[in-house]
């Protein structure tokens, strides 16, 4: 995980309002939790059915494909 967690209160969940933390991995899922006592609401794979995260080493325009900045996946690294 290098994205920072994204917290968003008041977020109409299950019929009431609750406080939700996003969480963005690597391997390109985004989760949702309760801020408060830590439920798991959703997750979500953005990750094409049959293919997988992008690598680092896909990154062969990038830095001449010497892209050290990350080792590993490369999926969803910020949440902005």
């Amino acid at each position: 995980m290098y994205a920072q967690p994204l917290v968003v209160g008041h977020v109409s969940v299950g019929g009431g309002d609750h406080n939700v933390v996003y969480i963005a991995t690597v391997n390109n899922t985004l989760y949702a939790y309760d801020g408060d006592n830590g439920t798991l609401y959703w997750q979500r794979n953005f990750t094409a059915p049959g293919m997988r995260p992008p690598r680092n080493t896909d990154m062969t325009g990038a830095c001449g494909g010497t892209y050290t900045n990350f080792s590993g996946n490369i999926g969803i690294v910020g949440t902005r």
